[in-house]
């Protein structure tokens, strides 16, 4: 007790003007009281281990005694081999792209055989800059309501599908179209038993969202980051595509009209270049969770220090952790996806050109694997850089913590949960398909920079609109998966914290986890 008086005499005597710290203050003397009192009925009464801890929370898991969880770590580089390979390779590509694939690029109609239907490299150049950009102003546009209204937007996606499908479903019944009937039909009771099972989890979601929107609004600054990140995405989408085309016309002599090759595409070249890809696409969405990650923390635990600036001290903070001292981290986490990314894109080519029908089911095989692994790095990667972004780990410890937090939590249904990644990917679809259509006016107002593709012409240039689209809004849409991702780990970790600084949001987020897990609920805090 003469420690802690000493200690309230120093700090309010240091610290007295300034009210959130005077706040944090008076919550830490509650929380020791009430840790100290815990502690004596635990001696009395070992069964009442749990509710004791949990009683003084209000019901949310509380892991202020658990000093195996997260940590500020100092700041200093981590897994800095990773961050040097990942420079070097983009020096690599960049040399690739204006030493082979400018020329390349300019060469297209100076050959005087008129027959010789060669891809319009230039024409292409052109599109993809188009597609990119109109997918980047889209997806700001989006990014910037959801901010606002991202509470609606779960419901309003499952409500659209099943509307949309119903639609599809009666106008193939209509029409007399038998064969598509019975199968949207099926799709149709597929989406009701979706969101019949997922009905009670929606409230979750939309609380978690609505968490995650308000820490996003109270740092405005950091759509800023997002937004340039996004046009990044947009440069690098234009440097890849040029070191592509100098890596098909160096090393293949193919018309895609004829689909006949003399000599195809190095398929080393290709892996390493679709890896690169790949590669940087991932960093990119790694500093955008890593920043967010610390801003959404900041805002979490210490709201006094939030600012609506774009050179706000939390922007600075984050953006460093996120751009020099983790960068390694995010460059090791996504190396490890790019490659496996890069070989399920070149099993699926492959498969494409097998002949054999043996051949064809392994590389099948090959494939289902890979996506398991896929799917099990990218959920990984999805919390470990949440902890890489407010403690600063490596990335290994990162994973290692944040997987037993959720084990100690019991919370593998919670974290399992895809029904917000879902939303979000339906989002990212929909600016792809608009993308994708821009890409198709753009090939009925100049059919030369698609002619070498002849009757394919038009699914073409509507699947690179698609990718192109779905990709650059993939960074931007990442800042909501980032900070719903973020405040998931928080609400497991540090729950006190918002039922301290943002006590409506930590009552709406709560009573949705108990109604939407109840059985982690019990496994937490007992009957």
């Amino acid at each position: 007790h003469r420690q802690i008086s000493y200690y309230i005499v120093y700090t309010c005597t240091a610290e007295r003007k300034k009210e959130e710290k005077f706040k944090k203050l008076t919550y830490h003397l509650s929380y020791l009281s009430t840790m100290s009192l815990n502690e004596a009925l635990l001696d009395n009464e070992e069964s009442g281990q749990d509710t004791a801890l949990i009683d003084s929370n209000n019901g949310a898991p509380n892991t202020r005694d658990d000093p195996e969880f997260g940590e500020d770590q100092p700041r200093r580089l981590r897994d800095v081999l990773f961050s040097i390979a990942f420079y070097a390779h983009l020096i690599i590509v960049l040399c690739a792209a204006v030493g082979y694939g400018l020329p390349a690029a300019g060469d297209y109609g100076d050959s005087g055989d008129s027959d010789d239907k060669d891809v319009d490299y230039e024409g292409l150049l052109y599109f993809a800059m188009t597609a990119a950009a109109v997918a980047l102003v889209t997806s700001a546009v989006i990014i910037s309501f959801l901010a606002y209204f991202a509470k609606i937007i779960v419901k309003f996606g499952l409500y659209f599908s099943v509307i949309a499908m119903s639609i599809v479903t009666i106008t193939a019944a209509s029409m007399a179209e038998w064969i598509v009937f019975p199968i949207a039909l099926v799709v149709f009771f597929i989406m009701l038993f979706y969101i019949r099972s997922m009905w009670r989890r929606i409230p979750f979601a939309s609380a978690n969202l609505g968490v995650a929107t308000k820490a996003i609004r109270s740092n405005v600054g950091g759509l800023m980051i997002a937004y340039f990140l996004g046009f990044i995405t947009f440069s690098w989408v234009v440097i890849w595509i040029l070191a592509l085309i100098g890596l098909y016309d160096e090393t293949s002599d193919c018309k895609i009209l004829e689909g006949d090759c003399d000599n195809r595409p190095n398929m080393f070249y290709l892996f390493l270049l679709f890896v690169s890809f790949f590669w940087t696409y991932s960093v990119i969405n790694g500093v955008v969770a890593v920043t967010y990650a610390r801003i959404v923390g900041t805002w979490w635990s210490r709201p006094g220090v939030v600012s609506t600036s774009c050179c706000s001290k939390t922007i600075k903070d984050a953006l460093s952790r996120a751009a020099i001292w983790s960068f390694g981290s995010i460059c090791f986490g996504a190396l490890i996806t790019a490659i496996i990314r890069a070989l399920r894109t070149l099993l699926r080519f492959a498969q494409r050109q097998s002949e054999s029908v043996d051949c064809g089911c392994c590389l099948c095989c090959f494939q289902c694997m890979l996506s398991c692994l896929d799917g099990v790095f990218r959920f990984i990667n999805r919390y470990a850089l949440v902890y890489v972004g407010l403690y600063g780990y490596n990335f290994r410890t990162a994973g290692s913590k944040v997987w037993d937090l959720f084990q100690a939590r019991g919370w593998d249904g919670v974290i399992g949960d895809s029904l917000i990644e879902s939303t979000l990917f339906f989002i990212s679809l929909a600016v792809g398909g608009f993308s994708g259509l821009v890409g198709l006016t753009l090939e009925r107002a100049h059919e030369n920079w698609f002619e070498a593709f002849g009757s394919e012409s038009e699914i073409t240039a509507f699947g690179i609109g698609f990718l192109i689209g779905y990709i650059i809004c993939g960074i931007l849409i990442n800042v909501l998966d980032a900070s719903t991702a973020t405040v998931i780990v928080l609400f497991a970790e540090y729950p006190s914290d918002l039922k301290l600084y943002h006590p409506s949001l930590f009552d709406e987020l709560k009573a949705s986890y108990i109604r939407a897990y109840p059985d982690e609920c019990k496994q937490n805090h007992g009957d």
